[in-house]
């Protein structure tokens, strides 16, 4: 997504999803601009039925804008942790960035 801001006071990414197996593992990451990697925020079980997660990092929230192009990026991946009966799938309905200058 993009920014309207660099140095937002608040920010938050929610999610709105679901998966077909309770055995699956949901991590949910959000990209540091200045360390050029992505920080974990949440790690959950899925679950068959549509569930909300919103993240709110804390410290310095710049650090998640690229002060260039005010460009943001997430990161949500799913691993499989436990055996499961039929082959696996999500459906991520909605993401959301939240951010107040």
């Amino acid at each position: 997504g993009t920014a309207s801001v660099t140095n937002p006071s608040a920010l938050s990414f929610t999610i709105v999803g679901k998966a077909n197996a309770t055995q699956l593992s949901q991590k949910t990451s959000l990209f540091n601009f200045q360390t050029l990697q992505y920080e974990l925020m949440d790690t959950r079980a899925t679950t068959l039925a549509d569930a909300t997660l919103t993240v709110t990092p804390s410290g310095d929230l710049s650090r998640f804008v690229n002060p260039g192009d005010k460009k943001v990026r997430a990161r949500i991946a799913y691993r499989q942790v436990a055996p499961t009966a039929v082959p696996w799938f999500v459906s991520v309905n909605q993401t959301v960035w939240t951010l107040t200058p």
